[in-house]
């Protein structure tokens, strides 16, 4: 009961008020500003089923492809509404999970072979995503960690 916003919705008929959009983009523009190499979390939320998950670094043209087919096979059901994969590209600590009702596995066999583990790189870097069914039903977040060379 003490908790208060500075601030009001006047209208009971009109959303005045927006906390946050969500913007439904496939692409992604990062200006890197580091010195080295980085490497990053890239975390994928289906609400919905989908197939064979592709992320493509635009600028270097290196990619990575998630096999649902495989994945399926391992998991025993393909992607389905709650799952999320999480990909580490960090050196010393690449992975690939998927996290299912509560349950983390080891999916790095779904991953192609000819996969690049993409880092980010000083400058910009774009990065995107795709499907070849069921893209609508996917989020993509990334996250990073800016390096520069010390002493």
């Amino acid at each position: 009961p003490k908790f208060e916003f500075a601030f009001s919705n006047e209208s009971l008929t009109l959303p005045l008020l927006v906390m946050g959009d969500i913007l439904a983009v496939q692409e992604k523009k990062i200006d890197y500003y580091g010195d080295a190499p980085v490497g990053m979390t890239i975390s994928i939320q289906a609400n919905g089923p989908a197939e064979n998950i592709t992320i493509f670094d635009r600028t270097t043209q290196e990619s990575m492809r998630i096999d649902t087919t495989k994945l399926a096979n391992m998991m025993g059901s393909p992607l389905q509404a709650g799952d999320e994969i999480l990909i580490t590209t960090q050196r010393g600590g690449k992975s690939v999970s998927l996290y299912r009702s509560g349950f983390k596995t080891n999916i790095i066999n779904a991953l192609d072979r000819d996969a690049d583990w993409i880092q980010l790189r000083r400058g910009e870097n774009i990065i995107s995503f795709a499907a070849s069914e069921g893209q609508t039903n996917l989020i993509m977040r990334l996250s990073y960690r800016v390096i520069y060379e010390g002493v």
